[in-house]
């Protein structure tokens, strides 16, 4: 038995006839000595999803004719040899081990170890790989820099991550959810993208400029106003307004993109327009500047 290649999604490793044999004894008197329900649960499937994963195997060394064959093999998978592995060593109690097996208990503990050498190397790779990956919406779960904007009728949402040696550059994902006229909620999320921590800078100075600009009672703003844009999302503001509770607020203008611009095809995005509270606008630059902060930690 020997490992070819190792990534975070299959293990590649090569057997002879001879040891997907031993695996097949190495089954049979698994299940011999438990029963069928302590089998399955101590090994992860039942014997005939076991017997026909490893018969697979077989008949394709057979076929071939060929004394060695290269499998690729998920963690999932390799699981399953390290879990039959496990219990004839050291689960169940054999008597005439060579015998029944066709290897000795030592040359087995050696492929238990190469097993448990393959797993462990998969983690590893599927850890470095999470520090180093852009966020998607399927990892919001484990993301901790998250800010809102809250809005009239619509949320947005933004997910940060820090890239592993790479100071300069976050990954970020948009989600905007926001309520139809019908009242059914919807939820849309931006392609996850990798943005500079300058053009984040960018943005948030930018509302801050708008906020500032606009309480001059001369100021002459052109309307739509153009606060931020780059391939992921895009910002304008709108009109200005006082609420019946004498709050001000302005129409924000949101889009974010959702594929990739082909050739002169503009980019297709979407977004939604409403009122949102400029209160609720500081609030989102003071949690976004504090986010700054932590991911340049």
């Amino acid at each position: 038995m020997k490992i070819i290649t190792i990534t975070y999604q299959k293990a590649k490793i090569q057997l002879s006839f001879q040891e997907l044999t031993v695996f097949g004894n190495i089954l049979n008197e698994v299940y011999k000595a438990l029963h069928e329900l302590e089998f399955e649960t101590r090994v992860g499937v039942t014997f005939r999803q076991a017997r026909s994963f490893l018969s697979s195997f077989t008949q394709e060394s057979e076929q071939t004719g060929e004394q060695l064959i290269a499998i690729s093999l998920s963690l999932s998978e390799i699981s399953l040899l390290n879990n039959l592995l496990n219990e004839v060593c050291y689960g169940i109690k054999l008597q005439n081990f060579e015998t029944k097996v066709g290897m000795t208990e030592e040359e087995v503990k050696q492929f238990l170890n190469l097993v448990n050498q393959a797993m462990k190397e998969m983690d590893l790779i599927r850890e470095e790989r999470k520090k180093t990956k852009i966020p998607s919406p399927s990892d919001s779960r484990e993301i901790d820099n998250i800010c809102s904007l809250e809005a009239e009728g619509y949320q947005v949402t933004f997910y940060f991550k820090k890239m592993a040696g790479n100071l300069n550059n976050i990954g970020v994902f948009i989600v905007l959810r926001f309520t139809s006229f019908n009242s059914v909620e919807l939820m849309i999320s931006s392609l996850p993208k990798s943005m500079s921590m300058e053009n984040l800078e960018e943005f948030i100075n930018n509302l801050e400029k708008y906020l500032e600009f606009s309480k001059e009672p001369t100021s002459d703003l052109v309307i739509p106003f153009q606060i931020f844009q780059n391939n992921i999302f895009q910002v304008q503001a709108l009109e200005r307004g006082i609420t019946l509770d004498n709050e001000e607020y302005v129409n924000l203008n949101f889009m974010i993109s959702l594929a990739q611009a082909r050739g002169n095809i503009i980019k297709p995005s979407i977004g939604v327009q409403a009122a949102v509270l400029l209160k609720n606008i500081r609030s989102f630059i003071s949690s976004m500047q504090k986010i700054i902060i932590d991911l340049k930690n």
